[in-house]
């Protein structure tokens, strides 16, 4: 989308891919048994693009979600976990994973004062 619409703004573009997507570690039963496990359960799973979050729920196979809260990192990735019916409890402001970790923390915060006033 950007390249596109730099070009028809009159820019000359050239994509250079910084990074490469490959095919996920084999993890899903480590995955699903750490969502099984109310002892070793995350509390927070994060989400730094699209494909992490296909590969996740491809991982996770549909097993429980509940009580997950799911980070991402922007709005894209963000989108692409509502299409699958996954609603993220953090979004970075800053797309990057320090703005991620940055969310994250404020989330926790947030959360931690609920308990306090509860």
């Amino acid at each position: 989308v950007i390249p596109r619409r730099l070009r028809r703004a009159g820019a000359k573009v050239d994509v250079v891919a910084a990074y490469q997507t490959r095919q996920p570690v084999r993890s899903g039963d480590r995955l699903l048994q750490l969502l099984a496990d109310p002892k070793s359960r995350p509390q927070v799973a994060t989400f730094t693009s699209s494909s992490t979050v296909h590969h996740f729920v491809r991982a996770s196979r549909g097993a429980s979600l509940d009580g997950l809260a799911l980070a991402s990192i922007g709005p894209i990735t963000s989108a692409t976990l509502r299409s699958y019916g996954l609603r993220p409890a953090i979004e970075a402001e800053s797309y990057t994973v320090a703005g991620l970790a940055s969310a994250i923390v404020k989330w926790a915060q947030e959360q931690n004062q609920g308990l306090a006033a509860g």
